[in-house]
């Protein structure tokens, strides 16, 4: 069983050029090898995986928007002067 629930379909080498090329098969419910001929953005991708995708973009995009923020808007000292006020210090290194 893959990750979403769904069952893992036959070998085939449908969606893979490089594996059919080889004469080998990818996308199966074995775990991936490192060197397979398969190169990944080929190999099957579930509900999952697509939903951890958009998670990580928009977690990523967030903290790009909060650096910019900070490093453009407050500046570094500032921020720094806020993290020893707080007891982070030194707040510049830390910043």
């Amino acid at each position: 069983m893959l990750h979403g629930g769904d069952t893992a379909p036959e070998d085939s080498n449908d969606h893979c050029p490089a594996a059919a090329a080889a004469g080998s098969t990818c996308g199966s419910a074995q775990k991936p090898q490192r060197n397979a001929t398969c190169p990944w953005i080929f190999r099957r991708k579930s509900a999952y995986d697509l939903g951890l995708l958009i998670l990580r973009l928009c977690l990523g995009l967030t903290f790009v928007v909060h650096g910019y923020d900070i490093f453009f808007s407050t500046g570094i000292v500032r921020t720094g002067d806020i993290f020893n006020s707080i007891g982070i210090k030194p707040g510049v290194i830390h910043a």
